[in-house]
């Protein structure tokens, strides 16, 4: 790590620590800061939680993700070995997506204890996060169960810098933009508006769409996507607040309804 750097208190946020397989642990949620720290997206940086208090040095410790796993979710990015070890209990490498106004996702794993055992309960920690203090924090849904990506895209519990409880998003910023277009694809074949040909040539033909999209067509999906799309339902992947997601939510359990024939 560059010598010359200088540690930043979290504003606000929130975090989950987990156990996962093999004795390791991994930590998800967001991390508000002053503007004075603004992370590169999917670089790593080092991330100090001990006696309470949490830091994080602002030297990247990388240049990003690599190119197979960009665009991929926080669930893939995990389990990759890309990521700098640390040998002191506390101390982490993690990355960063962006979510609100110098608000980020932040996600990492470790081989090393992330926090003391007697913050977990049910193999999870959960902390809020305040002027550079962590503080436990009652269990806000039972966790277990659902992948890392589903702690941040399927609860609203993660605040922004005000306060306000949302989902998150958990792929990069870049890439956002991108699934849309692959969704929007997929919702005109569905529509009856493209064929099968002309969707597959314009996945061949477009790398960023074919680094995450397969050429696998699922029919049932697809007008499920052209009906949420005619019902104004497809969006740009980011953070969601309650309400939004609890809309989001019903929107596409009308659309299932609708659009694919229960037996």
């Amino acid at each position: 790590m560059n010598r010359s750097f200088k540690l930043h208190d979290p504003l606000s946020g929130r975090l989950v620590v987990r156990e996962v397989g093999g004795g390791g642990n991994a930590v998800v949620g967001v991390l508000h800061f002053a503007a004075e720290f603004a992370p590169q997206e999917t670089a790593a940086y080092l991330l100090i939680i001990v006696s309470g208090n949490i830091v994080v040095a602002d030297a990247k410790l990388d240049e990003g993700l690599p190119e197979e796993i960009r665009g991929m979710g926080v669930g893939s990015a995990l389990l990759h070995p890309c990521w700098p070890a640390t040998t002191v209990p506390g101390t982490l490498a993690v990355r960063f997506l962006r979510a609100f106004d110098n608000g980020w996702v932040v996600f990492g794993p470790s081989r090393m204890p992330i926090v003391s055992d007697s913050y977990l309960d049910c193999g999870h920690a959960w902390l809020d996060v305040k002027n550079g203090r962590v503080a436990s924090l009652s269990a806000q849904f039972d966790a277990n169960g659902d992948s890392c990506s589903q702690l941040l895209t399927g609860h609203a519990v993660w605040p922004s810098p005000l306060g306000v409880l949302h989902s998150l998003p958990a792929i990069e910023s870049e890439w956002r933009p991108v699934y849309l277009r692959h969704s929007l694809l997929l919702a005109s074949l569905g529509a009856g508006e493209i064929s099968e040909e002309t969707l597959i040539r314009t996945v061949r033909n477009d790398p960023q769409l074919a680094h995450i999209g397969s050429l696998s067509i699922d029919r049932d999906y697809a007008r499920y996507l052209a009906r949420l799309r005619d019902l104004g339902g497809l969006r740009e992947l980011g953070p969601k607040s309650a309400e939004e997601n609890d809309r989001a939510r019903d929107l596409a359990q009308q659309v299932i309804r609708e659009t694919i024939a229960v037996v």
